[in-house]
Parts: C-alpha cells; structure tokens; sequence
C-alpha cells in the first residue's frame, strides 16, 4: 500500500539544505522512497495555525519502507543536522 510521508517545515537556517538535499533523496531511494512535492508556498485556507514555511511530501511504496527509511542508521545523522535547525512535523499517511 503506497505511503506518504508528509512533513511540515519551519526552517532556521538554510546553509545546510543543498548538503541534505544532495544526500537525502539518494538514501530514501534505496528504501523504494522518492520526494514527490517540495513547496515553499503555503496559504492557509482554513483553520487558525499559522502556515508551515515549507511542505515537503515523500511517497513510499509500504508504511513499513517509510518507517525502516526514518528510523535507519543511514539517516540518523542527516536527521539530527535537519532538527538541529528547524521546528518539523511529520506523519504517514496511507489508506
């Protein structure tokens, strides 16, 4: 069952992105995943929150992929650079 990974961004700084998204995409390939939208142009329609920066939508072809690609060992480090430098919310999505 394909899964989304939807993350939701407030970015600090950006000196580390290109480095990130250098490395990243390659990492989730070998877990079947792939980034399928990059947005920066959020508008909120409805609801009181405030927009996220950025929107970032990653499709996987099992939940099970998208967990083994967040939680490996391959992407803690590139993980910590990404906290270290934003606020993130992110969820799988699947149905």
């Amino acid at each position: 069952m394909k899964t989304l990974l939807l993350i939701q961004a407030r970015v600090w700084s950006l000196g580390w992105t290109k480095d990130y998204f250098n490395n990243v995409p390659g990492l989730m390939h070998e877990y079947g995943g792939q980034y399928i939208l990059k947005a920066t142009k959020l508008e909120l329609v409805e609801g009181e929150d405030e927009p996220w920066q950025q929107l970032l939508i990653a499709e996987f072809p099992t939940p099970e992929s998208a967990k083994a690609f967040y939680s490996s060992a391959a992407y803690e480090s590139w993980k910590a650079l990404r906290q270290k430098h934003g606020e993130y919310r992110i969820q799988l999505v699947s149905g």
